[in-house]
This record gives C-alpha cells, structure tokens and sequence, in this order.
C-alpha cells in the first residue's frame, strides 16, 4: 500500500460504506439479501513519514444515514415499502437514536506491497469489537477494504421475523471503497 506522507480528509465524494446482509432460518426465501450504504460518513488517513505501516485510519458513520441499495432473492422483488421497513427496523435494532454514530480507528496496518490488512477497532450501538479489514488497491490511489463481522460480537442482536423462522445471519459484510483526492 503505497502512497505520500500527510494526511487526507475523505468523506462520500470520496467514495462509498456499504453493508452486505444474508438470511437464514425456515422461511430465508422470503427475505431479501441486503445492500445498505451510508451516504453521511468521514474519514482520515494519516500516513506518517509514507510509512504505510504507520498508517492511521478513522472513520465515523452517521448511522441514520443508512439507505437499502437492493435486496436480492426472496419471493417477490424488494418494494419500497420494503425499503422503508427494513430501514426502519435497522435504525431501531442499531440503536441510532442513541448511537448515532458508527466508528472504526485503525490500531495497526500490515503491508503486502499494493495490498494489506487493517486491524482496528469498530464501534456500533455504544459497543466495541476488534475488526480486520481487507485492503485490495483497484487502480491509483483507489483501494477497496472488505471483512466480516459477527452482529453479536457488538452486542447486536440480528432481525428477525416469523418467530424466527426468517432470521439476519450474524455475519455482515463490510466493504468500502475509497479514491484518495490526487495530492
């Protein structure tokens, strides 16, 4: 991961937080897997000296600013009915109304020439849990981090319906991807 000293400032011009959900239980085909983006976000990269190994990230999430992108499978097509209860149900289930902010700090980067890891520390509905994210560069200055991370690991308990027979898996991807302004 290779890139200048200084400091960037990032936000959703810059690119784009997404969440991915699957479903489970009996009644798992009638639900939808989820696209959900934060359109309100900031960050900062920090990279002393270009020392990527030195590099510092944080992140903060406007929860409330959450918006379902798509849903795939179930036995109809996501409505935007749909869309209006499962946003619903998500501000309700992360607390947004009391945790307004989601938050992610980097505690140490590891470098594997233009790709790397990033452990740090995510912050959601007042709790906190280690996260490990993946970073794959996808051309100049843009790079793309994934991982996956366990609802109840934050002390969430996942959505669920139909007295559980429909159920959100507790794993939930995380992806974001980033182009760095030009310097």
């Amino acid at each position: 991961m290779t890139t200048s000293a200084g400091s960037v400032t990032l936000g959703p011009k810059d690119g784009r937080i997404c969440i991915r959900t699957t479903r489970e239980g009996m009644a798992a085909k009638v639900g939808h897997d989820l696209e959900i983006e934060f359109g309100a976000w900031s960050g900062e990269v920090v990279m002393p000296n270009g020392d990527s190994a030195a590099a510092k990230v944080s992140v903060r999430i406007e929860v409330g600013s959450l918006t379902v992108i798509s849903g795939t499978g179930g036995v109809s097509k996501l409505s935007d009915d749909d869309r209006q209860e499962i946003t619903r149900n998500a501000l309700k289930v992360l607390g947004a109304d009391r945790h307004p902010i989601a938050e992610f700090r980097s505690e140490q980067v590891q470098a594997m020439g233009d790709n790397g890891e990033l452990q740090g520390t995510l912050q959601v509905a007042g709790n906190s849990a280690p996260a490990s994210l993946h970073i794959t560069s996808t051309g100049p200055r843009a790079w793309r981090a994934t991982g996956v991370i366990a609802q109840t690991a934050l002390g969430i308990k996942p959505y669920k319906a139909f007295l559980g027979a429909l159920r959100l898996a507790d794993a939930v991807g995380i992806e974001a991807e980033i182009n760095l302004p030009a310097e």
